[in-house]
């Protein structure tokens, strides 16, 4: 499923300017995306509709001025987590 919605969300990403980092810690996922206001908004809300997401939450925004991830459609970052 993981690798489904990180193809998605590659794809639609480089499509809408948008980059970022999904972190993967065995149940906890954190995702950092950037880009025009707009297309964050519209990625989010499709994010909370996706059945293959829950407890979705905006944890934080802000304007950086610069890109943390600019080469990145959506970098994936999945580590095994200590038992």
């Amino acid at each position: 499923m993981l690798a489904g919605i990180l193809s998605q969300a590659r794809r639609n990403n480089a499509r809408d300017d948008i980059t970022g980092a999904l972190l993967v810690r065995h149940d906890l996922y954190l995702q950092l995306i950037e880009g025009p206001d707009a297309a964050i908004d519209a990625s989010y809300g499709l994010i909370a509709a996706d059945d293959r997401h829950c407890d979705v939450a905006v944890l934080l925004t802000r304007d950086t001025g610069n890109r943390m991830f600019p080469g990145w459609a959506m970098l994936d970052d999945e580590k095994p987590s200590m038992a």
